[in-house]
């Protein structure tokens, strides 16, 4: 067995955990691995049949309350606000758990999720090496080109489109500042001591090796930060329900999927359902709530599932319907799928915006505009064209090969 430990930590929300585990089973090959998370996600560790260690135990409600607020966030400073003083609360938490774990069994690496970014600074004053992983490497600042987080938007070579970028960029790091200065006191403690270093690059991620998830062919920008490399996908989804869905052979089967989090807009999809099937009645709509609701139904106009396992399922339907998520996101480029796409928050807008700019999409604005965009997106081959096109690049990427890789350059020993 190898000498080589590798610590790797995230919280239990699916787009970072699932990722994270995808790469960890990688690591397995040639590494001694253990995620470190909450509580509540260490099923899906075991099953993943990774070791594991607990962090923040019983604060497993407090930590979910951060993402589930009730409302989405979009860009309301108020709500992000509130979304960090949450965050920083946890932070004393975090760091007596991880200093005693690591007391004890000190890695040679520690992997962790981009929004942990004390977790890297404590391995890095234990003499440990920090690596960030990033599930929306879209979400990196660069200095120039088109900013994200601000509703999906697109490249302008235009003077206008130019000026818009640059005050965004300015807004973005104005905004961070500013959040920075307020709850100072909260990170001194890690040696955080400002938002950005000398050179310009963002303090919060590793300095070293930001491993970044899914293809640099999708985004916008590419004058990446000197430690950002782009890793491929690793499509990976815990066993927790192996239910094959029940396919229409005479109709076009389409997924809806609107995640895990988000649960005020979950909770009325039914009535959206409804609706889409009413006016696609040539469509058969298979929904996944993300663990919302007791069991599997099957309704006279669509179907629903508490989840389908995407590495299994996805390939064999014809589009799907989703929020923008990162990990929705290349689990339907990786399956070559057409999709239409109604961002909520965070992220969602951004991701829907290169996906609609790669022909690859539908964006839509409303539950209203989504069954006239898939009747397009399912009759014009264009858009299942250059999904397929998509899907050969991603797949391209030899995540394995590129992991192993990193590691020989950091001179960790295999």
């Amino acid at each position: 067995m190898s000498n080589l430990k590798i610590d790797l930590i995230a919280p239990p929300f699916h787009g970072h955990l699932h990722p994270l585990l995808g790469v960890a089973r990688i690591l397995k090959d040639f590494a001694q691995v253990r995620v470190i998370t909450t509580k509540d996600a260490i099923p899906a560790v075991d099953a993943a049949g990774l070791a594991s260690a607990i962090i923040l135990k019983g604060k497993e409600a407090a930590v979910w309350n951060i993402p589930n607020i009730g409302q989405s966030v979009r860009t309301r400073p108020w709500l992000m606000w509130r979304q960090f003083q949450q965050n920083v609360a946890l932070l004393p938490g975090l760091k007596n758990d991880l200093s005693q774990l690591w007391a004890t069994e000190k890695p040679d690496l520690a992997i962790v999720d981009f929004t942990l970014p004390t977790a890297g600074y404590l391995a890095r004053s234990l003499g440990i090496r920090w690596w960030t992983l990033h599930p929306s490497p879209l979400a990196i600042e660069t200095g120039s080109g088109t900013p994200t987080y601000f509703g999906g938007l697109t490249p302008s070579k235009s003077a206008i489109g130019r000026t818009r970028d640059q005050l965004g960029r300015i807004c973005t790091r104005g905004f961070k500042r500013v959040i920075f200065s307020k709850f100072r006191h909260a990170f001194f403690p890690y040696g955080i001591t400002a938002v950005y270093r000398p050179d310009g690059t963002e303090a919060t991620y590793s300095g070293d090796k930001i491993l970044a998830v899914g293809m640099s062919e999708l985004e916008f920008n590419q004058d990446w930060p000197r430690a950002v490399r782009f890793i491929g996908f690793t499509p990976y989804t815990p066993a927790v329900d192996r239910s094959a869905p029940d396919l229409d052979p005479a109709r076009p089967n389409v997924l809806v999927t609107f995640g895990t989090h988000l649960p005020h807009l979950r909770a009325r999809f039914t009535d959206y359902l409804n609706h889409w099937a009413n006016l696609c009645p040539s469509v058969c709509f298979h929904f996944t709530t993300g663990g919302l609701g007791c069991s599997n139904s099957t309704d006279a106009q669509w179907k629903s599932y508490r989840y389908l396992s995407y590495e299994e399922q996805l390939h064999r339907f014809a589009a799907v319907v989703h929020h923008g998520g990162s990990g929705i996101t290349n689990h339907t480029l990786r399956a070559g799928l057409p999709s239409v796409v109604w961002p909520q928050d965070y992220d969602q807008f951004d991701y829907a915006a290169r996906l609609a700019h790669a022909g690859a999409a539908i964006r839509c604005r409303n539950a209203a505009s989504v069954p006239a965009a898939l009747e397009t997106v399912l009759s014009n081959p264009n858009f299942r064209a250059r999904a397929l096109q998509l899907s050969a690049t991603l797949k391209s990427y030899e995540t394995s090969t590129l992991i192993r890789q990193l590691c020989v350059e950091a001179g960790l020993a295999l």
